[in-house]
Formats: structure tokens, C-alpha cells, sequence
């Protein structure tokens, strides 16, 4: 235990050492952004997507940088969504297969079942992260 305490620390303390490294090597922020994701169905002064604007800029009261903010949440969420769908048709179709060689074993057909639920449970959290820019922008206050 105390190996592993050591360890720890001494990770910690050269991570202490060396972030700080990274961050000042860091470049000026941006100044523009391109929308891959269509912000408007969350802020409605936003310019549709595939556009190259202006973080500074104000359109209509909302700054550039709020529509690019919320544009790439949308994006990743939509990402992160859709490989979510596809792992769970996998599962889908790995707890079916499980079923129907189960040759009625009880093992088996609890086993295909769980995956089927698992499936099920993945699907249920991946809706309600795509409500995740909708709290986001209510958290924010836009």
C-alpha cells in the first residue's frame, strides 16, 4: 500500500512539474470557427452550419462564440450518440445469438437477456444525452 501511495504521489508531483509546461506553449485563442453542427435548433441567431464566423462578432445578441460553443456540443453529442446506436445493435444481436444457442439452458437465456437489458439501458442513456445542450443552454441561460 504505501508503494502505491508513493507512486501516487510521485505522479502527482511530476505532473505538478510538467502541466504547466504544456500550458504555456499554448497559442493565442482563435479568433474564428467553423460550425459542423447546426446550432439553430438551440440558438436561433446562430448561422447555419458549414460556416467559417467570428467568435466576436454579434449576431443578434448572441456572440460568435456561444453559436461555436454550441455547435460542437451538438457535434460530439451526435457523434458519441451514434457509435452508442451502433454498440448497441451489436449487443442486440450478440443476446439474440446468445438466446438462440442457449438450447434452453438457463444460463444461457438469463445471459442473452442481460445483454439484451444492457442493450436496452444503453439506448435509454444515449437519449437522454442528447438532451444534454438543451440543459447546457439552460444551465448557461441562453
Amino acid at each position: 500500500m504505501k508503494k502505491i501511495l508513493a507512486s501516487f504521489a510521485f505522479i502527482t508531483l511530476l505532473m505538478g512539474l510538467v502541466l504547466p509546461m504544456f500550458v504555456s506553449a499554448q497559442e493565442t485563442l482563435p479568433t474564428t470557427c467553423d460550425i459542423r453542427r447546426d446550432p439553430t435548433s438551440l440558438i436561433s441567431d446562430c448561422p447555419a452550419s458549414g460556416n467559417n464566423i467570428d467568435v466576436d462578432h454579434d449576431y443578434n445578441g448572441t456572440r460568435g462564440a456561444m453559436c461555436c460553443m454550441f455547435g460542437t456540443i451538438l457535434y460530439v453529442v451526435d457523434l458519441i450518440f451514434m457509435i452508442v446506436m451502433v454498440v448497441v445493435v451489436i449487443f442486440i444481436l450478440l443476446g439474440a445469438f446468445t438466446l438462440m444457442t442457449a438450447s434452453g439452458s438457463a444460463e444461457g437465456v438469463a445471459k442473452g437477456r442481460g445483454y439484451i437489458v444492457m442493450a436496452l439501458v444503453g439506448v435509454a442513456v444515449a437519449v437522454m444525452a442528447k438532451a444534454l445542450p438543451y440543459i447546457i443552454r439552460t444551465i448557461i441561460g441562453y
